[in-house]
C-alpha cells in the first residue's frame, strides 16, 4: 500500500511541476556587479540613464565583473566599494563620481525588487550613516 501511495504522489510531483511550474520555487544565480553595471550601460546608450564619460568607462570595465552581490545584506556605499576593493578594484571616491553611486544603487535595488519584493524595500529605505 506504502509503495502505490509514494508512486502516486511521484506522479502528482511531476505533474504538477511539468503543467504548473509557476507554483516551485525557482532558484536565481544571484545578482553581479556586472549585471547591475550591464543595466547602467543599456540604459545609458537607451538614453533613460545619463553617465559621465568616467562612469561609463568604469560601467563598462565592470561589466565582466561576476563578483557576487550578497542576498539579503545591506548593500550601502560603503559595503559595495569595499566589495570591489576586496576584489582588486579601485573604486575610489576620487575616481567615480557620488552620482555613479546613487546610480548604481538605484539600480540594483530596481533589480532585486524585480527578483524579490521583500528584500530589497529594506534596501531602498536605508541609508549610509
Amino acid at each position: 500500500m506504502t509503495r502505490t501511495n509514494d508512486r502516486d504522489r511521484e506522479t502528482v510531483q511531476r505533474l504538477l511541476r511539468e503543467h504548473l511550474p509557476s507554483g516551485f520555487p525557482v532558484e536565481l544565480e544571484p545578482l553581479t556587479f556586472g549585471d547591475v553595471a550591464c543595466r547602467l550601460v543599456s540604459e545609458h546608450a537607451r538614453g533613460v540613464e545619463h553617465l559621465s564619460a568616467r562612469d561609463l568607462a568604469i560601467s563598462r570595465a565592470l561589466v565582466v565583473s561576476e563578483i557576487a552581490i550578497p542576498a539579503g545584506e545591506r548593500m550601502i556605499g560603503r559595503r559595495t566599494k569595499a566589495l570591489l576593493a576586496e576584489a582588486g578594484l579601485d573604486m575610489t571616491d576620487a575616481y567615480l563620481s557620488e552620482r555613479y553611486w546613487i546610480t548604481f544603487q538605484r539600480a540594483l535595488i530596481t533589480m532585486l525588487m524585480a527578483r524579490s519584493p521583500g528584500p530589497a524595500v529594506v534596501f531602498a529605505c536605508e541609508r549610509e550613516d
